[in-house]
């Protein structure tokens, strides 16, 4: 008798890793058992239907404390659509109203900027009223890497939400809200309609759950690097020709080498960050660098894969977030917009094949 199995979903040992299979994702496919068959039972149930893999992520129950998911998924391997990562970010996202409000009334209670999160009191610094970065230079270092390179630009696949996860979408809000009532879960999030790309960058999850592949190979390629002298510039040449001129690639895998554990409180010590150059126009340099970063590549990385205004329109919004959770930041205003400027001229860039000739 022939054995069916769905592709396997495995957990790397001792770190809680839930681990996605490559490529697309497993279509459902029915399953049989060994048991069955020497006793001629009935087969047994398909896997777990979409709904119910998505109640199942639940961490252990702890006498007196409410049960919360933490994000513990974490891809392997690059898949552009993955059923079991998206089953995790929607019970990560059921986290956003708990963790927006612990946010506020921390920051409130603090009196502080994210930039005094290590406890210390920074010196008073001057926050620069020029916008830091200039696109249309960068655009024309991005026309020359293309001519130099001789790779042709292409705009990419996007990450997407599998077909279990758009059916579960409609209606798993309210399954849900059955689960919290139940006592087996914490309140969910309304599932919103937006796109899973829009979602990951929200939440800072990209690293998680879109993967590229060529993570790795950038990292090490900037860490061979002086300290503080890699410049946008040349993130985007590494990037682009590793990822062989697939920009939406190219800007995810920035992003992904740039964001790693966004909410670390010590981010700014990480290895990497001595090597990128101060990006913000600060005096001195005691702004948050780690966000001028990824916030440049993550809006860029959005903003080339929907209109211009959309772009904007996120950008300015992510920046009243920030607004209300940290504070006015100039810099990070200016950053959060340029980046999605340079996302749109990259997308009109290729649209027009201006990327073959040189103003």
């Amino acid at each position: 008798m022939r054995i069916r199995e769905a592709a396997p979903v495995t957990t790397l040992p001792g770190s809680g890793l839930t681990t996605a299979p490559a490529g697309e994702g497993p279509e459902p496919v029915d399953r049989y058992s060994l048991a069955a068959e020497s006793t001629g039972a009935n087969l047994i149930p398909r896997p777990p239907a979409f709904a119910e893999r998505v109640e199942r992520i639940r961490p252990p129950e702890v006498p007196g404390q409410p049960r919360r998911v933490t994000p513990t998924y974490q891809q392997t391997s690059p898949a552009w659509v993955d059923p079991e990562g998206d089953a995790h970010l929607i019970r990560l996202l059921d986290r956003i109203p708990e963790r927006l409000i612990g946010a506020l009334f921390s920051h409130l209670l603090r009196g502080e900027k994210w930039d005094q999160r290590d406890g210390s009191v920074r010196p008073p610094h001057r926050v620069g009223r020029e916008a830091p970065v200039d696109v249309q230079a960068l655009g024309r270092d991005f026309q020359d890497l293309v001519r130099e390179t001789g790779i042709r630009p292409t705009l990419g696949p996007e990450h997407k939400w599998s077909p279990e996860a758009k059916k579960y979408r409609r209606l798993g809000f309210w399954r849900r809200v059955g689960n919290w009532m139940r006592g087996g879960q914490d309140f969910p999030t309304p599932d919103v309609p937006a796109s899973k790309l829009f979602l990951l960058l929200a939440t800072g999850q990209t690293a998680r759950f879109a993967l590229t592949g060529k993570e790795s190979a950038l990292e090490t390629a900037l860490m061979r690097r002086p300290d503080r002298s890699v410049t946008p510039s040349d993130l985007l040449r590494e990037s682009y020709v590793l990822n062989q001129g697939d920009l939406y690639a190219t800007l995810l895998t920035a992003e992904n080498v740039l964001a790693r554990d966004p909410y670390d409180p010590r981010r700014d010590e990480q290895p990497l960050q001595r090597k990128l150059e101060y990006l913000r126009n600060d005096t001195p340099e005691v702004g948050d660098n780690f966000a001028a970063w990824y916030h440049f590549f993550g809006t860029a990385l959005y903003a080339l894969k929907r209109p211009a205004w959309l772009a904007q329109v996120v950008a300015r919004t992510e920046t009243a977030g920030s607004i209300l959770l940290e504070g006015p930041d100039r810099q990070e205003a200016f950053i959060n917009r340029q980046g999605a400027e340079f996302g749109s001229l990259l997308r009109r860039m290729v649209a027009e094949e201006a990327h073959l000739t040189r103003n």
